[in-house]
């Protein structure tokens, strides 16, 4: 938890140096997710299984041991399921007799590297567990820190512990601040051993944040966790507590001790559920802690400017997920169209449609033309919109940074790539 709070006079500093801190652990999983992808070389267990055997057989030819592999391999797919060791070691032997290999103690090395290269978990299959496990604990230190902001708003909320205190304890505390906190700080790390699940129902009865509040994917996001958890303590391998708490709507479910995989697509989802979760939940407190300040903050800024970093970075499931469980938060009318005009974006990156009634209907005939512009770009209206876009610019109502660096305004760049004789300020 954060060393930053001293009092509970302000939890506001805290929360907001916890998102940032998430902001930059999800980044760094984003970051290798791609740098793995594009440079952690293929697994090939043929290829293991040369190079073990390589470092105490330099004699045998490669078409030997390829055909030690193939044989090996053809038993693993030929076997039932309990006799596959057997069946393997049997094939192993025939093939070396076949092959004439006789050097003593052979047969049993050779044995002993293909079950390991048939058995072994591939490199990128275990760095996707990683970054999952990441991000996972990315979100429990974020959670960690609103869930302790909110105990410190509502302290009633932790009477449930019903933790006596006795008179000699009070007495070491200089305040009565410093009682709750003390007690706020174990609460928390008592709640940090229970599920995502029961986090978010201690924070629906402590600040009205249930989890439908922050997902529309409910299940799918307690899944997540419970998969993470399962990597870490059970190899992923399916054990009793994770089929016990999958959630019951899950509709494709697994049998007990089938091997949970984290594919990449899997990982893109979960990672970005993670992120629209996690910026979510912070919105929802800190538009629930001003709105019971005597001089509230005005946080509807910090809340939509989330929703375009999450498009800066092209996170584009994340955008349509935050948006949807956020927007109706934000009171400034500006700020929410903003926000609708980001989800339509990422929604149109993405490659769907649904979108386009919604922004066709849309009426900014009394919005600043900037909203007239994210309209005509939306609906691919490039003709009228560069037209627009050059008054603007002359009008500094566009800056320049904008025009480069607005992902709303990819599509009309490369528009204009096309056609640059349209454009007047480039």
């Amino acid at each position: 938890m954060s060393e930053t709070r001293r009092s509970l006079s302000d939890v506001r500093l805290p929360v907001i140096q916890a998102i940032t801190e998430f902001e930059g652990a999800m980044d760094a999983v984003f970051d290798l997710m791609s740098f793995h992808h594009d440079n952690l070389p293929r697994d090939s267990r043929r290829d293991y299984f040369k190079k073990v055997v390589r470092q105490w057989n330099p004699s045998d030819s490669d078409e030997t041991i390829d055909a030690i592999f193939d044989a090996a391999d053809q038993a693993v797919s030929a076997s039932a399921p309990g006799n596959v060791f057997q069946e393997v070691r049997n094939r192993v032997r025939s093939k070396l007799e076949e092959l004439s290999v006789d050097a003593p103690g052979y047969g049993t090395l050779y044995y002993r590297d293909v079950t390991a290269a048939l058995t072994q978990r591939s490199r990128q299959a275990k760095m996707r567990e990683a970054l999952l496990t990441s991000a996972v604990g990315a979100f429990d230190v974020l959670m960690s820190e609103i869930m302790l902001a909110a105990a410190c708003v509502k302290p009633s909320a932790m009477y449930e512990s019903k933790k006596p205190y006795k008179l000699c304890d009070i007495a070491k505390f200089a305040s009565l601040d410093d009682l709750i906190l003390s007690h706020a700080e174990k609460f928390v790390r008592d709640k940090a051993y229970e599920g995502v699940t029961e986090w978010f129902e201690w924070l629906n009865k402590a600040v009205d944040i249930p989890l439908s509040k922050v997902t529309d994917h409910p299940l799918t996001f307690q899944e997540v966790f419970l998969r993470r958890n399962n990597i870490v303590h059970a190899g992923g391998l399916v054990n009793e507590t994770y089929l016990t708490r999958l959630p019951e709507g899950i509709v494709h479910r697994p049998k007990l001790n089938d091997r949970l995989r984290v594919n990449r697509k899997y990982l893109q989802g979960a990672c970005e559920l993670i992120l629209a979760v996690g910026y979510a939940a912070f919105a929802h407190f800190v538009t629930y802690y001003e709105g019971n300040q005597e001089e509230p903050a005005d946080v509807d800024g910090l809340i939509a400017n989330h929703s375009y970093r999450l498009l800066e970075r092209s996170h584009d499931s994340a955008v349509d997920e935050y948006v949807r469980c956020v927007e109706a938060v934000c009171s400034d009318q500006d700020y929410r169209r903003v926000m609708m005009v980001n989800r339509w974006v990422a929604l149109k990156r993405a490659g769907k449609k649904v979108f386009r009634d919604e922004v066709t209907e849309w009426d900014v005939t009394r919005l600043p033309r900037r909203f007239e512009l994210a309209r005509r770009v939306l609906l691919d209206e490039y003709d009228a919109a560069i037209d627009l876009a050059n008054d603007l610019v002359a009008r500094n109502e566009l800056m320049i940074e904008d025009w480069h660096t607005w992902p709303l305004l990819d599509s009309l760049r490369k528009y204009v790539a096309l056609y640059p004789e349209k454009c007047k300020f480039v």
